[in-house]
């Protein structure tokens, strides 16, 4: 089996951006949660190696929402449950990779199938354009809209795909020397430009000596300034953040944003995944049941089920 990723490490939006200056900030998704048998397995397993351990921060209870998932209708209540990798998001996933062929920095261009055999055009840092093959088949597992830049011309791709919608969202992370005292880890709005602040330094495994902040912006406000450059969506969030956290903030001495143009899913495909040419391309990831990380992993074992033929 051949893995080609287009990044530089494996994960996705489970992701841990480190700085030169040894800081850490988990700016994708914040924590995951198991409902099903499988998934809780698999966190059993990642807190017993060292990759997970269950973080209990602190909320803001009069004004905290738990968000669900986009299919579902949120939920008022503490946190509970919520893991997160250790040392960082990234480290959850890292021991699924053991004995994989992956090739990181790869831009997948387009799927093309002969009548036995499947080959992909991709982009590589070090070789440039070209294709790879022949493979038995693929899972495709990125979001909706890329993946439909790259299988859409096989029959009934592209159309079953554009129903799908995925909302953007900028992260900003903020870090300041010394304790900030805020009132709580974490704190969600429904209003206004700010959906989440995270203290991602009250995670397990973190850093202590210094305050590190995790800032998303809602969805609403990142479409508005989608193509706005990170700087000045750095400077606007960061005058937004006071009236959040309820009190005023020195200056930072770190503050830098990343857009992440797919972060949550608003439709979804509503099946596991999607099959293609009797099944030797399959095309899946969380946005095909909903937005938790835990959506990513049952496409994913569906996939793999549906190719080995379980």
């Amino acid at each position: 089996m051949t893995v080609l990723e287009k990044s530089r490490g494996i994960g996705g939006r489970v992701a841990t951006r480190r700085t030169r200056d040894g800081l850490a900030f988990d700016h994708g998704a914040q924590f995951v949660t198991a409902r099903g048998a499988s998934f809780g397995a698999f966190l059993q397993g990642a807190s017993e190696i060292g990759c997970a351990s269950e973080w209990n921060p602190i909320t803001d209870p009069s004004r905290f929402r738990i968000a669900t998932g986009s299919t579902d209708p949120a939920l008022s209540g503490p946190a509970s449950h919520w893991f997160v990798g250790t040392p960082g998001m990234s480290s959850l996933f890292k021991n699924l990779a053991a004995g994989l062929t992956i090739r990181t920095e790869v831009t997948v261009t387009r799927v093309d199938l002969t009548e036995h055999e499947v080959w992909v055009d991709a982009i590589e840092s070090e070789h440039g354009p070209h294709r790879r093959g022949p493979f038995d088949a693929a899972i495709i597992a990125i979001p909706a809209a890329q993946a439909s830049a790259v299988a859409g011309h096989l029959d009934g791709v592209a159309a079953s795909l554009a129903r799908v919608v995925i909302t953007p969202c900028w992260a900003l992370m903020l870090a300041f020397s010394g304790d900030l005292q805020m009132p709580s880890d974490v704190l969600r709005r429904s209003e206004g430009p700010i959906a989440w602040v995270a203290r991602n330094t009250s995670k397990p495994g973190r850093a202590s000596d210094i305050t590190t902040l995790v800032v998303h912006a809602s969805p609403e406000w990142t479409r508005e300034h989608l193509e706005v450059d990170p700087d000045t969506v750095a400077t606007q969030l960061f005058d937004a953040l006071p009236s959040v956290v309820g009190r005023t903030l020195p200056d930072p001495q770190h503050a830098v944003s990343h857009r992440w143009r797919y972060a949550q899913t608003a439709v979804p495909l509503a099946a596991p995944f999607l099959e293609a040419v009797n099944g030797r391309v399959l095309i899946g990831g969380d946005w095909a049941t909903g937005a938790r990380v835990e959506a990513a992993w049952d496409s994913g074992e569906a996939m793999a089920s549906r190719l080995l033929g379980e």
